[in-house]
């Protein structure tokens, strides 16, 4: 599928967006804008997992409070998602998430995500086989084991 002009520039604005984010100060300069609000708010309207992706770069170095205020209607957005790259991107911000700010095993009840990792399973299973290719199989396999990584964070040993 080739992209237009448009979808193109877009991919590359946002590229050097995510890229910015992982850079301290331009980190914080991100977080200090009052535009934030916005970039959540269509990121999670739009299951868009790039603005995820630099919302969790966002979280990575210290998570805004807009984040922890967004937290409940991602768990939300979440428990419906049918984008395993959105789920996944939500779960890697949700482990920035620090406990005493946030009660994460009510978000994740409140998330579903034990119910999509199942439904993740079940899809996974019933494609496989269909007998795909060694580079998908990689891929999901890859994807499971970060999402089960990424929540046992949530349940230190």
């Amino acid at each position: 599928m080739a992209l237009s002009a448009g979808q193109e520039a877009s991919l590359e604005l946002a590229a050097l967006a995510i890229n910015l984010s992982k850079n301290c100060r331009c980190c914080e300069l991100m977080k200090e804008s009052n535009k934030l609000s916005i970039i959540i708010r269509n990121g999670l309207r739009n299951q868009d997992p790039l603005i995820m992706k630099l919302l969790r770069n966002l979280a990575e170095q210290t998570p805004p409070q807009i984040l922890y205020d967004s937290a409940d209607t991602m768990a939300e957005i979440l428990s419906k998602s049918n984008s395993s790259d959105f789920v996944n991107q939500c779960i890697e911000i949700a482990a920035f998430f620090k406990p005493e700010k946030l009660d994460l095993t009510a978000w994740l009840r409140k998330s579903q995500i034990f119910s999509w990792i199942k439904q993740f399973f079940n899809k996974f299973l019933t494609e496989s086989d269909k007998k795909f290719e060694g580079n998908k199989f990689k891929l999901y396999r890859s994807r499971i084991f970060k999402t089960c990584y990424l929540i046992s964070n949530f349940f230190p040993v």
